[in-house]
């Protein structure tokens, strides 16, 4: 899969935050993370225990550390990734993210981010309650 490389977030609108969890893992800016009961992972759309997201690291971390994740209705600028507008974006492998043309068979379909321009994106997260595999 061709991810995204996110090297830098900067926050354009809040939307909704969360940081109330400590991460199980080390993770980096951009990655997708899902709630595992106690704590935050990195979310992966080839494993269906792991398709939850709730929400998009701004910064990165280590395991133990809070994350500060940007959820639904978050708008951020991208640094790295030139974007295409009006384009989705989705969950990947390792809480990567990617086109859709780049999902393989057996990937989950999970909608994560909605391109406004080159560099900024919404935050719009669908997990559908019965998992879109391809």
């Amino acid at each position: 899969m061709a991810d995204l490389s996110i090297t830098a977030i900067e926050l354009v609108a809040p939307g909704t935050l969360k940081t109330n969890k400590a991460a199980s893992e080390a993770f980096d800016v951009g990655d997708a993370m899902y709630l595992t009961g106690s704590n935050y992972a990195l979310a992966d759309a080839t494993d269906t225990a792991k398709l939850s997201v709730v929400g998009i690291a701004l910064f990165a971390g280590g395991s133990g550390d809070y994350p500060i994740l940007a959820a639904d209705g978050a708008r951020l600028r991208l640094t790295g990734p030139t974007l295409t507008p009006g384009a989705m974006y989705y969950l990947s492998t390792t809480g990567h993210i990617c086109p859709f043309a780049d999902l393989t068979t057996g990937d989950s379909v999970i909608p994560l981010l909605v391109a406004e321009s080159t560099s900024v994106v919404q935050v719009k997260i669908i997990v559908p309650t019965a998992t879109i595999t391809l």
